[in-house]
């Protein structure tokens, strides 16, 4: 579960995401053109519908995944966006046995046929697959404050994925593999790839049986202070909680106590957070026996 990673190993997996998912749609457009050959045949106007349809699908999903990112989408964004990614893929097939018969008797130009296809087949992979780059990027920023080395490093990963998709598809997936198979392949990579996104946050989405509050000391005025925040459904907190690595320091719940003693809710301590990295001294600390 990522949520259990590290900030580095996440930022990390976030790119081998980019870079997979970034691979999978050029391996889609390789393919595209040998699927509608049969229909259009292929020519100029088969690659340039492709080539077109496919960075307009790209452009598209790069802006609505910044845009989502910035509205606040998070990892389980990212794995519902492959996972109807992998949907879409899969659709593909079908959607060709439905569209192939309808083009063929409306006796259109070969250019228009040809794009209609592609439009038809692949416009929608290409704009969630598009979603995932900018999406990850912002997350990744939230984890590593060095702006450029992370949007650098997501961009190169993106293009280096895509040449890896571009030649492996050519060189070696086609004849090994043939057409119809490389797309189910490609939806089931999409499912590998949302699967750590979607494990575990669907539970930090729902609702906890105990949640509780730790402080190594109660302030008697606003501090910055390092606290910590659990929730669980397996078994009640303990009062006190030790760090595991590093400094040895210790943490005492607040929340039962505090409302044992009545104390009034304007005296009550008031946590915000300013974000200051502190999951990577705590991280170790928060994965234990009585839960998150």
């Amino acid at each position: 579960m990522l949520f259990r990673l590290s900030p580095p190993r996440r930022v990390l997996w976030y790119g081998i995401t980019v870079f997979l998912s970034s691979a999978l749609l050029l391996v889609l457009e390789i393919v595209a053109g040998r699927l509608i050959a049969p229909y259009v045949d292929v020519s100029l106007y088969t690659w340039t519908a492709i080539i077109g349809v496919i960075l307009a699908g790209l452009s598209l999903g790069n802006w609505f995944g910044g845009v989502w990112a910035d509205a606040g989408a998070d990892e389980k964004a990212a794995g519902i966006t492959l996972a109807v990614g992998g949907l879409s893929c899969l659709a593909i097939l079908v959607l060709l046995m439905l569209v192939a018969p309808v083009i063929q008797e409306s006796r259109l130009s070969l250019l228009s046929a040809s794009f209609i296809y592609v439009l038809a087949l692949f416009f929608l992979p290409a704009v969630l697959l598009g979603v995932v780059t900018p999406l990850l990027t912002t997350l990744a920023l939230r984890l590593d404050p060095r702006s450029g080395h992370v949007v650098g490093r997501m961009h190169a990963l993106a293009a280096l994925g895509s040449i890896a998709g571009t030649f492996m598809t050519g060189y070696w997936l086609v004849q090994t593999f043939g057409t119809k198979n490389i797309i189910v392949g490609a939806s089931l990579g999409m499912f590998f790839l949302a699967a750590p996104f979607l494990r575990g946050a669907t539970k930090l989405a729902g609702e906890f049986r105990y949640v509780s509050v730790w402080l190594d000391r109660l302030p008697r005025a606003p501090v910055r202070q390092t606290f910590v925040l659990a929730v669980s459904d397996a078994a009640p907190f303990p009062g006190r909680i030790e760090s595991q690595h590093g400094i040895r320091r210790s943490w005492y719940r607040i929340d039962e106590p505090l409302a044992a003693t009545g104390t009034p809710l304007p005296a009550l301590p008031v946590l915000t957070d300013d974000y200051v990295p502190v999951e990577r001294l705590i991280a170790p600390l928060l994965v234990g026996e009585h839960g998150l």
